[in-house]
């Protein structure tokens, strides 16, 4: 099962979520649907996050079996 960290990766950095929805051209509430689960983002979106945080785009996800 795929898992998104961005929420985590987003606290780590000290970043709100107002800041990471600028940083990454998307909607605030965009970025707190992702963080809820309630949404899974495109790949392009993840990208301009992992951009946004500074991090590779695969500190985003863990793959849980």
């Amino acid at each position: 099962m795929l898992k998104l960290y961005v929420d985590r990766v987003r606290i780590q950095k000290g970043v709100s979520i107002r800041e990471l929805a600028q940083r990454a051209g998307i909607a605030k509430s965009h970025v707190q649907r992702i963080e809820a689960g309630e949404t899974m983002p495109s790949l392009e979106v993840m990208c301009r996050i992992a951009k946004a945080l500074d991090v590779p785009i695969t500190d985003l996800f863990s793959f849980e079996t």
